[in-house]
């Protein structure tokens, strides 16, 4: 019964180091799409049009990067949790 615990907690805390390192990623990668895009392809000719729209653009990507970020966060805790569970079970499960 042990050993199926331990093994238990341990798949899962790699599963959930897999997940935060691969929320990491996609926050990394995260494109700027400047506000117009869903308008026009064109840029716009004012300079202070273009500039809003690439303003909005990377308010969108932070906002979406930093979303993923959390999650990221929230799974290494969890990973971490997980590990410390697993550390315990293993040495002081009698």
């Amino acid at each position: 019964m042990k050993v199926l615990v331990i093994v238990v907690l341990t798949l899962a805390t790699v599963i959930t180091g897999v997940a935060a390192a691969l929320f990491s990623l996609q926050s990394t990668r995260v494109p700027v799409v400047p506000g117009w895009d869903g308008i026009s392809t064109i840029e716009p000719v004012d300079p202070a049009q273009a500039n809003a729209g690439w303003t909005v653009g990377l308010l969108n990507a932070n906002n979406k990067s930093s979303d993923l970020n959390r999650k990221a966060a929230w799974s290494a805790l969890a990973a971490a949790v997980l590990g410390a569970l697993t550390g315990f079970a293993a040495l002081w499960w009698p």
